[in-house]
């Protein structure tokens, strides 16, 4: 059984180093990845090690993406980065729970309380490090 732990362990460990959440319909196989460790024992390790990834993938939280209204747009968001800044070549994002979000003084409801993932990229050739964007305020309590 301890090998079935340390499968199941992997699988975790595997969906947390992605970059983005696979699909979440690929949890509707999770019966019977469950069931084929169970009845089939050379299938055992590997069915562990699927069952991790998946029930990791049933208990992420979703990150919201910005509705497509809003792309493109200035915003003006209050709230808390919930992620440390991940950077990637000319690109960096971070997770950011929305308190509040206005556009020219009017409240958008619809993303208060979400969790969104920003990103930037430079676009430059260089291979310097991304910088923020001219102008963001971050406001913190």
């Amino acid at each position: 059984m301890h090998w079935g732990a340390i499968a199941f362990l992997v699988g975790v460990l595997v969906l947390l180093a992605l970059p983005e959440l696979p699909a979440r319909s690929w949890v509707l196989v999770l019966p019977a990845v469950v069931s084929a460790a169970i009845a089939v024992s050379w299938l055992r390790t590997p069915a562990w090690g699927i069952a991790g990834f998946l029930w990791a993938l049933l208990l992420a939280s979703p990150v919201m993406q910005l509705p497509a209204e809003l792309e493109g747009v200035d915003l003006w968001l209050e709230g808390w980065i919930v992620s440390m800044p991940d950077r990637d070549g000319r690109s960096a994002r971070f997770e950011f729970e929305v308190a509040q979000a206005r556009r020219n003084q009017q409240v958008i409801s619809s993303l208060t309380g979400q969790r969104l993932r920003l990103s930037w990229r430079t676009d430059s050739e260089s291979r310097a490090e991304p910088s923020a964007p001219a102008r963001p305020e971050f406001r913190g309590r």
